[in-house]
């Protein structure tokens, strides 16, 4: 065996070990991207959670601010059933009522890019691995084709 072919092998199995890495790289940066999807994912639940308790919190503290309007004009002898004293809650709860819908909003708007950027996580690792299987493939046939050359200008030679 002459020093051709053992350097042919050693090129061969050199080629083999450098493919099997590619593809491992993309299979790691798939995993990778499935994780951080997974987080993403989580992100937006909580994200959504706290959301709907904001939502109750913020009612409840309109209903506090509403008791104490109408308690301040009763005991002031004022009917809060028409007039300014009406007005100010109206315009209290309506207030109220904006602050939630904006603050509902951004909450679903950070919900929305959570949910996008998981979307987007995995869709990298997808095509990370797709990509390493391709340099892979590639990798093993320009390896292969290069060995066997040595070996047949070997074969030619002796």
């Amino acid at each position: 065996m002459s020093f051709a072919w053992i350097g042919g092998a050693t090129a061969l199995i050199g080629v083999g070990l450098n493919a099997y890495g590619q593809y491992q790289g993309g299979q790691q940066a798939q995993k990778v991207g499935e994780a951080n999807a997974t987080i993403y994912e989580q992100e937006a639940d909580v994200i959504g959670r706290n959301a709907k308790l904001n939502e109750f919190r913020q009612r409840k503290e309109l209903g506090y601010e509403v008791g104490t309007i109408t308690a301040g004009y009763s005991g002031a002898g004022v009917s809060v059933s028409t007039g300014s004293p009406l007005d100010v809650v109206a315009d209290s709860i309506a207030n109220a009522e904006l602050e939630i819908q904006i603050d509902k909003y951004n909450s679903l708007a950070d919900v929305t890019l959570k949910k996008s950027q998981a979307r987007l996580s995995r869709a990298y690792g997808a095509d990370a691995a797709r990509t390493s299987s391709l340099q892979a493939s590639g990798t093993l046939l320009q390896g292969t084709g290069t060995a066997l050359s040595r070996f047949s200008k070997e074969k030619v030679g002796d």
